[in-house]
């Protein structure tokens, strides 16, 4: 393991600085989100990780809670807080349109083809060890 990697093997962002937690980005109203690809805490399948690692890069298929009454749009921001930077490394940040019924199908956050109702904001690779 290069010199950098083993520095910061044990070193992690945390939920600290991880979007939740930014007050102006809280809801009155508590949302589960859920998906049938992985589970909380799980391994994510190869084929929802990057291409530089093997994946397919395909976004996991998603389902959330019934939203509140008068919900204009969901901001859905994706990020790693077990990455061993100060802060979360962003994935993904989306806006959607509540009429997707509930549910995105996989590849839905594609940043080339978005799904119908999703306009996808950022989408990047995650980077390597070896890139920082």
């Amino acid at each position: 393991m290069p010199l950098l990697g083993r520095l910061l093997s044990n070193r992690k962002s945390g939920d600290a600085h991880a979007a939740w937690q930014l007050p102006n980005l809280q809801g009155p109203d508590l949302l589960t989100l859920t998906s049938e690809d992985f589970t909380d805490g799980g391994t994510l399948p190869l084929e929802q990780c990057a291409k530089n690692v093997g994946g397919a890069d395909l976004s996991p298929r998603l389902a959330w809670t019934p939203l509140p009454d008068g919900t204009a749009q969901l901001l859905l921001s994706v990020e790693d807080i077990d990455v061993p930077m100060s802060k979360p490394a962003v994935h993904c940040l989306a806006l959607i349109d509540p009429a997707t019924a509930g549910h995105l199908a996989a590849g839905a956050l594609s940043a080339r083809r978005p799904a119908a109702g999703v306009r996808v904001l950022r989408s990047t690779p995650p980077a390597r060890l070896a890139d920082l």
